[in-house]
């Protein structure tokens, strides 16, 4: 990758990154609620043309502050079940099998509205709104057996439907009509793409209509971030971003419950930037950002989920100290790549104006200073600047011709200036360091944003590393339009894990910012030199969902290319590491690999980092620049050593 472009790496997910802590005071404190935490301060903001056309809260007598009894809910079941008879009676159905409430209401609203042509959201609040949803709720709201007397209607009918779809009792935060939304195979995943898996998995029980509203439903009560609208293509289950914004979402549901599903991404996240003003308000953001905390740190194997959902202090501990690590560290990985290159007249120019004085820094790059006094036959007169960057101070009294920049407070500033060759040596090596940091950090939460399975194919597999390239003769004919050309231009590497005979590849460039993986891995390729990958990128818009595969061949060096069955790209194998291509030995560990701090992600991270800043050592040379005085001295070297 060119140096120049380094300044624009970095992933567009860590600017999202949550400003949560924990306070150096809450070690020891009772975290049976949640604990003390320390929330960096934000700008008030003001949201615009933000007003929800209608805002529904369906939770019914199920909302958690204040749910329907166990005794209640038992009640309900034979006055639905008789309902449910009634309706089947009426509409002469023989068909077999349980009926839902949402469609068996759905039957009674007109043949116009479809699942095709409306949304979930339509068709329930529809059949909420019908007459016969409405005789129902009136029915249960009379049954004091089974309704506490202030129930609505409304209320009554919510509350039958949820219990109807989920039997547990309706807002289980992460279990949903058995359904979990935190299992290990959603981690890494987009919130549509876990959204569609929920519906199929209540396909086979509602069918593929009835499934789509009773999974806008559940979520809706207990799960509302899965249905804001807009949500960035690169936002995922378990990152930062997710924390972030699922906590945003929380905080507002506990001021206007039902509000979040009917708004944007950057709706929520403005809205979140205002401070929380009362009391009950600060203690609504701390509570919502210690939930998402907690999935946070499971979905990076921190801490162990529990099934009654309740964690000891130890584990919120954990958990906080390792997303504020982690924070950190991308925060740092951020400033670095955005950091200009040190060079070493900028450093000497910030030095000059230390010792001498801002007001006279259009002395320093004027020719006034000689070892002879002005005038002398055959004088020749330096810059300060150039003198400064030569090393060349304590060789000559220095003269100046200027009375306004005189000798004697030039002379005077000489001693109390740094050696700025040394001071160029520790700036570039700490850049260096800094920026090799970056990159690892940058690598190793990409690699946290895998799915689970991928995530534990890298850490106990056999990972090599390539470097792509376009060939030099026999090139294929991929098209310039093709997805991959913005990360070979960008300079990708491309990565193998094998584990237990299962192979995948991965493409990752830090300008991208994302780790793709082969849309169609089903032929492993690259496992010796001469062997070709036929690698797919995925791409939702396109029939199949990926863009045509390209054929990319492992060629060794020194090896001839072929003659026949022309390539699109070149895959040399880079950095090789024994201890990476060894893999882990079984049995694997059970608890999902902590990627983001685990020794293997270090070792690939610092191979990936090593690539990416292998040609600092030569912009160190042009960083460091060369004075007419040093330019002078070379030619004389040179003279004298042909003589």
């Amino acid at each position: 990758m060119p140096i120049n472009r380094l300044a624009s790496v970095g992933s567009p997910e860590i600017k999202a990154l949550p400003v949560l802590s924990q306070s150096s005071d809450t070690r020891g404190h009772d975290f049976s609620g949640f604990p003390n935490l320390r929330v960096h301060t934000k700008r008030h903001t003001v949201v615009e043309n933000y007003s929800p056309s209608r805002v529904h809260h369906y939770a019914g007598l199920l909302n958690k502050s204040a749910s329907l009894a166990a005794e209640h809910q038992a009640r309900l079941q034979p006055i639905v079940d008789a309902w449910k008879a009634r309706q089947i009676e009426i509409h002469s159905d023989r068909a077999q099998g349980p009926r839902s409430i949402i469609e068996l209401l759905l039957r009674t609203l007109p043949h116009g509205l479809t699942s095709d042509t409306h949304g979930p959201d339509e068709i329930l609040n529809a059949i909420l709104d019908s007459a016969q949803g409405q005789a129902l709720g009136a029915l249960l709201q009379k049954s004091n057996e089974a309704m506490p007397a202030s129930t609505s209607a409304y209320e009554a009918l919510l509350t039958a439907v949820l219990l109807d779809v989920d039997p547990a009792g309706g807002p289980q935060r992460n279990s949903l009509a058995s359904y979990s939304l935190r299992q290990q195979s959603n981690w890494g995943r987009s919130a549509p793409d876990i959204v569609k898996d929920f519906e199929s998995y209540l396909t086979p029980r509602f069918g593929e209509a009835i499934a789509k509203v009773a999974v806008f439903l559940l979520l809706s009560v207990s799960a509302p971030e899965f249905l804001v609208k807009d949500l960035p293509s690169t936002l995922v289950y378990g990152s930062h971003q997710w924390a972030t914004f699922s906590a945003a979402v929380a905080r507002i549901e506990a001021g206007q419950p039902g509000s979040a599903a009917s708004m944007s991404y950057c709706a929520v996240m403005a809205l979140d930037e205002i401070e929380p003003v009362s009391v009950a308000e600060k203690r609504q953001q701390q509570f919502a950002q210690m939930t998402a905390v907690i999935d946070w740190a499971i979905a990076n194997g921190v801490i162990l989920e529990n099934s009654d959902d309740a964690y000891s202090a130890a584990d919120i501990e954990r958990a906080v100290d390792a997303m504020q690590a982690q924070h950190e560290i991308l925060a740092d990985s951020v400033t670095a790549l955005s950091t200009p290159m040190p060079t070493r007249r900028e450093l000497a120019l910030t030095e000059l104006r230390r010792v001498y004085g801002i007001e006279n820094q259009h002395f320093f790059e004027q020719r006034l200073l000689a070892d002879t006094v002005p005038g002398s036959p055959g004088r020749k007169a330096y810059s300060l600047l150039d003198i400064y960057m030569s090393g060349d101070l304590g060789k000559h009294f220095w003269i100046s011709r200027d009375a306004d920049f005189d000798t004697v407070k030039v002379n005077v500033g000489l001693p109390k200036l740094k050696n700025i060759k040394r001071e160029f040596e520790d700036k570039f090596n700490d850049y260096i360091q800094d920026l090799n940091g970056a990159f690892n950090a940058q690598f190793k939460y990409q690699l946290s944003l895998l799915p689970a399975e991928d995530r534990r194919l890298i850490e106990y597999g056999k990972v090599t590393t390539f470097e792509l390239g376009f060939p030099d003769r026999h090139q294929g004919p991929v098209s310039p339009d093709h997805k991959i050309n913005t990360y070979i231009n960008s300079g990708a590497i491309l990565f193998r894990a094998d584990l237990d005979g299962k192979v995948c590849h991965y493409l990752y460039s830090p300008v991208q910012g994302r780790i793709i993986k082969d849309a169609d891995p089903s032929r492993p390729g690259l496992q010796f030199p001469g062997s070709r990958l036929y690698f797919s990128i995925p791409r939702p818009d396109s029939p199949e969902g990926k863009e045509p595969a390209v054929t990319i061949l492992w060629q060794a060096l020194g090896t001839p290319w072929p003659e026949e069955n022309p390539i699109d790209f070149a895959a040399l194998s880079i950095y090789p590491s024994r201890s990476l291509q060894a893999g882990t030995s079984k049995p694997y560990p059970v608890t999902p690999p902590d990627t983001f701090t685990s020794p293997k992600s270090g070792q690939l991270a610092a191979a990936i980092g090593a690539y990416y800043t292998r040609g600092l050592q030569e912009a160190k040379v042009t960083a460091n620049g060369t004075t007419e005085q040093e330019r002078e001295e070379h030619l004389s070297n040179a003279v004298n050593q042909f003589f």
